[in-house]
C-alpha cells in the first residue's frame, strides 16, 4: 500500500475521515482555521467553471502531470495553492453522511479570500446526526480575528489575534484525512478543453473501509493547465450509507472581503476585543484594513 506524501503542501491531518467530524460547538472550525472568517452566501447552484479575467493561455501540459498519465500530487496540489494565495479566491466545500438513501449528516464551508490572505471570512453551517444544527464564522484580516459560534438561540463572539495562515480548499477540512487515505497513484481519467484551457480529471483509490462493504473509495479531481484545482469530489461508502464531499472553486481573483455586519456584536467591553479590534465599530459592514 502506497500512500501519497503531501508534507510539501503543508496539510497536517488531525481529524477522522467523513462526515464523523461534523462541527461541536464552532471548536472544529476555529482549530481548522481559527485565523480565518466570514458570512458568504452559500451557491447552491450546479458546479460552475471558475471565472478568470486574467487572460491566461492554455498550455498543452498541466503542472504535477507526467506524459505517462500519473500525477505527483503534491506539485499539483502546491501549484494550486500558490495560485489561489495569490489572486484570492471564492471557494466551497460540503460534506454529506448518507444513511438508506436520507442525509443524516452534512457540513458545508464556504470561504473568500483576498490575495495572499490579508483579509479572509470563512463559514460553517452543519447538520449533526441528532439533528442539530449550528453554524460558525470568522472574519480576519492581517492584524486580528473575530469569531461567531451560534446554535439555536445562543450566539458566542470572541476575539484574538490573527494567525497569518492562509486556507486553501480542497487541501483544507473535510479533505484533509481523505488525501491520507489515498491508497495509490493519481492517474488521469479524462482530459478536455474548457474556456481555452486543458482541464484533466485524476484520480485515486481510497483505502478500504473496515465498516463498510469492502469497497474502496474514491478521490477526484479536475485540474487545469495552469495548475488550478477546479472541482474535487470524494466519495465513500460505510457500512450503513455513504459519504461525499465536494469542492468547487466558484471564483479566482478577489480584491478584498468585506467585513461582514455581525462583527459589530462584538462587546467593545472586554480586554481582548479593545486591545485587539481597530476603532471601527461605527461601520462594521466596511472592509478593515488589511
Amino acid at each position: 500500500m502506497s500512500r501519497t506524501p503531501l508534507v510539501t503542501v503543508g496539510i497536517v491531518v488531525c481529524v477522522a475521515f467523513g462526515v464523523a467530524v461534523v462541527l461541536t460547538a464552532g471548536t472544529a472550525l476555529v482549530a481548522a482555521a481559527g485565523h480565518i472568517a466570514g458570512d458568504i452566501a452559500l451557491d447552491s447552484a450546479p458546479p460552475a467553471e471558475p471565472s478568470d479575467s486574467v487572460a491566461d493561455t492554455g498550455n498543452a501540459s498541466v503542472p504535477g502531470v507526467a506524459e505517462n498519465g500519473t500525477a505527483n500530487i503534491s506539485g499539483v496540489l502546491e501549484s494550486h495553492r500558490s495560485a489561489l494565495s495569490s489572486r484570492g479566491y471564492v471557494a466551497v466545500t460540503n460534506a454529506t453522511r448518507q444513511t438508506d438513501g436520507s442525509v443524516v449528516a452534512a457540513r458545508n464551508l464556504s470561504f473568500r479570500v483576498s490575495p495572499n490572505g490579508s483579509q479572509l471570512l470563512v463559514v460553517e453551517r452543519s447538520l449533526d446526526t441528532q439533528g442539530e444544527t449550528r453554524r460558525a464564522a470568522v472574519w480576519a484580516n492581517d492584524s486580528h480575528r473575530v469569531t461567531r459560534q451560534s446554535t439555536p438561540g445562543d450566539d458566542t463572539f470572541t476575539v484574538t489575534g490573527r494567525v497569518p495562515v492562509t486556507p486553501v480548499p480542497p487541501t483544507t477540512e473535510p479533505f484533509t484525512a481523505a488525501f491520507s487515505r489515498v491508497d495509490g497513484e493519481f492517474v488521469v481519467t479524462d482530459s478536455k478543453t474548457v474556456d481555452g484551457h486543458r482541464v484533466v480529471t485524476l484520480a485515486a483509490p481510497l483505502e478500504r473501509s473496515t465498516d463498510g462493504d469492502g469497497e474502496a473509495g474514491t478521490l477526484n479531481l479536475r485540474v487545469d493547465d495552469r495548475g488550478i484545482v477546479r472541482n474535487a469530489t470524494v466519495t465513500r461508502p460505510t457500512a450503513d450509507g455513504t459519504e461525499r464531499m465536494t469542492y468547487r472553486l466558484v471564483e479566482l481573483g478577489v480584491d478584498d472581503v468585506p467585513r461582514p455586519a455581525w462583527t459589530g456584536n462584538v462587546s467593545a467591553t472586554t480586554d481582548e476585543a479593545d486591545q485587539n479590534v481597530p476603532n471601527d465599530r461605527s461601520a462594521p459592514g466596511t472592509a478593515a484594513a488589511g
